[in-house]
Formats: C-alpha cells, sequence, structure tokens
C-alpha cells in the first residue's frame, strides 16, 4: 500500500511540475537590450545641431535634434501552449530643419526577429536605408569633406530609382558626415 501511495505521489508530482506554466516557458519573456558600448557607436543624444551644405545648391541646412528617446517593441509567439514575448528596446533621435521643413531620423533598434540589430536612417521620409549592428569593418579609411578629414567611414546606402544611390556616410565619432539624396542632392557636414 505505501509503495502504492508513494508511486501516485510521484506520479501527480511529475505530472504537475511537467504541465506548470512556470516551469515549461518559464515567464515566456525574452528581453533584447542595447549594451552601453552599442550605444555609444550613435554619438547623438539629442539637442544637438548638425549643418550641412547642399553640393547642388549651396544651400546650408541647419537641423536640430530633439531629446533622444527609447521604445520597445514587442513580437509574440504561441506554440506547444507556451506564450512567448520578444521584447527589444530601441532609441533613436530625430532632426528637423523647420526652413526647409526637412527632417532625418536614426533609430537603433533590435529587429522583432530576434538577436539581430539594426541601424536605420531615414531621410526626409524620401528613403530609409538599414544596415547591421554593431558595425564591424569600415567602407573607407578616411576622406576629406569641406576641407575636414574624417576616419572608419561606413557607408550605409541603398538603391531607391536606378541607378541613384541614396544613402549615408556614417562614423562613430561625428555621426553622419554626408547624405545621398534620390533628389540628386548631396549634403556635406559642415564643421
Amino acid at each position: 500500500m505505501k509503495i502504492t501511495h508513494i508511486f501516485i505521489i510521484l506520479f501527480i508530482s511529475f505530472f504537475t511540475t511537467m504541465c506548470s506554466k512556470d516551469n515549461k516557458c518559464g515567464n515566456g519573456k525574452t528581453y533584447y537590450n542595447l549594451s552601453e558600448n552599442d550605444k555609444s557607436q550613435i554619438p547623438y543624444k539629442g539637442n544637438e545641431t548638425i549643418k550641412f551644405l547642399n553640393t547642388s545648391s549651396s544651400d546650408t541646412l541647419t537641423f536640430k535634434a530633439e531629446p533622444e528617446w527609447s521604445y520597445y517593441t514587442n513580437s509574440k509567439f504561441y506554440g506547444a501552449d507556451c506564450p512567448m514575448e520578444d521584447i527589444c528596446q530601441g532609441r533613436g533621435i530625430a532632426f528637423f530643419n523647420v526652413i526647409q521643413n526637412k527632417k532625418i531620423v536614426i533609430n537603433q533598434v533590435y529587429s522583432t526577429d530576434g538577436n539581430l540589430q539594426l541601424l536605420e536612417l531615414n531621410y526626409n521620409d524620401l528613403f530609409t536605408v538599414k544596415s547591421g549592428f554593431p558595425f564591424t569593418g569600415f567602407t573607407y579609411d578616411s576622406a576629406s569633406i569641406n576641407g575636414h578629414f574624417y576616419h572608419n567611414i561606413r557607408a550605409i546606402t541603398g538603391k531607391i530609382l536606378m541607378p541613384k544611390d541614396v544613402g549615408f556616410w556614417f562614423t562613430e565619432k561625428e555621426g553622419i558626415i554626408k547624405i545621398y539624396t534620390n533628389e540628386g542632392d548631396t549634403l556635406n557636414l559642415i564643421k
């Protein structure tokens, strides 16, 4: 009789443990946060002013940054009676030029597909280019723009209307140093 009771208790304990949602799935949430090192690769913190020279028109465009923002995106998956949720941290900053009604938006995000970071750069809603993140390697060792030398440059480009390239040149120290637009303009940073 004692062996039967022990067997029944062990049997019930085993199946209670196996069917417990907490033991099966944990809390079902996975957090993907940006490290301080990842954040340091984007030099903007908010309230900066950046100026560009439009090489086509010789106009100067001045952009003022809003304060930086942080946000989280969620991706839900339900499988095997186990709700799972990816909670992905992101951060962004927007620069506005109210005179010419233009903007630059930078987002540093974890993809909701999992452990993949992306840097998204948007110019005036005309185009958005994306790059894997954190950066590895450089596109150019150095370049001179408006009489200043920049080092360790990354070109983040895309194609909108063939054969025009669009995109940004970017450094960890200075941020955006050049923008190519699908309107045929090139904007170079003024230091």
